[in-house]
């Protein structure tokens, strides 16, 4: 967070207006509060519960990483991400780098978002990112065709709940998902659907993108980086 202060105090000394804004976890509220309480451009904190209110108005975002980069990108709001492993995943990540921790650039296979980690967590680099971004120009609308292409991939024919639910239906019967099963509904299975839906909807998220992307560890997300 120190680091994306300055950033943000850095856009504002160089002449951009703007109202910064950030979506804070419920529970990490009232430690974002306190770390972001002495940033000479104070933001406005909301809760990450209303993202898709929040998003809606966004045009710029700094992020860390984590699902809220494929959040930002599905609403078609360009981004730079900086973010630090923690001395434990420094290790590990070394012996075998991944492309990218980001969901948005793994689904498109190809670099869309920038990212700054660990030591290259720098507010010039991010507030010349940023830069780039608030204006129409060729970076912000690389991001913008990236983000369609991102949207592209994970359509499916069939709506993300049902999908996940016939997922779900298929693992309770010990049969590979989409594989030896009938196209015919009975009134057993349709119950079976029913009871499945709110798990269903814990997973939907994941069934659009398992076709797209590898299994990977992504950072944790922590404040007081």
């Amino acid at each position: 967070l120190p680091a994306f202060g300055e950033a943000v105090e850095l856009l504002r000394q160089r002449g951009n207006e703007f109202e910064a804004v950030i979506a804070a976890v419920p529970r990490h509220r009232s430690l974002i509060e306190r770390h972001t309480a002495t940033w000479r451009t104070a933001p406005t904190i909301v809760s990450s519960d209303d993202n898709d209110s929040t998003f809606a108005e966004v045009d710029v975002a700094l992020a860390t990483s984590g699902t809220v980069a494929l959040e930002l990108a599905l609403h078609g709001v360009p981004m730079v991400t900086g973010y630090k492993l923690d001395p434990v995943a420094r290790p590990i990540a070394s012996l075998e780098p991944p492309r990218s921790a980001l969901l948005p650039n793994l689904i498109a296979d190809r670099l869309i978002v920038p990212e700054e980690i660990n030591e290259l967590v720098l507010p010039g680099r991010l507030a010349r990112h940023l830069e780039e971004l608030i204006v129409d120009g060729p970076a912000r609308q690389r991001q913008l065709d990236g983000f369609a292409d991102v949207r592209r991939a994970m359509e499916t024919e069939t709506p993300p709940g049902e999908r996940a639910a016939s997922v779900v239906i298929d693992m309770l019967h010990g049969e590979r998902p989409g594989r030896g099963r009938s196209a015919h509904v009975d009134r057993n299975e349709a119950a079976e659907r029913l009871a499945c839906v709110e798990l269903a909807r814990a997973t939907d998220f994941l069934a659009r993108i398992l076709d797209h992307l590898t299994p990977l560890g992504d950072p944790t997300d922590c404040p007081g980086e």
